[in-house]
């Protein structure tokens, strides 16, 4: 499983984007996962301090790519 690379790797945070599911899925750890509602909002953590988005930008963004 990638996500199980990525941490291996030395990544401490991963989101997965599910547009055709309206779901962002956060990853703290291979593990660990919050699943995210399009009318939510993630942030950063431990990793990005203070770092906070809307994740209907997100999904904006993959189907409105300029």
């Amino acid at each position: 499983m990638k996500i199980t690379e990525y941490f291996a790797a030395g990544a401490r945070l991963v989101w997965i984007l599910y547009p055709e599911m309206g779901r962002l899925y956060v990853f703290n750890s291979p593990s660990n996962c919050t699943v995210l509602e399009r009318s939510g909002q993630v942030e950063g953590g431990d990793v990005l301090p203070g770092f906070r988005l809307q994740i209907e930008s997100l999904f904006e963004a993959v189907t409105n790519p300029e």
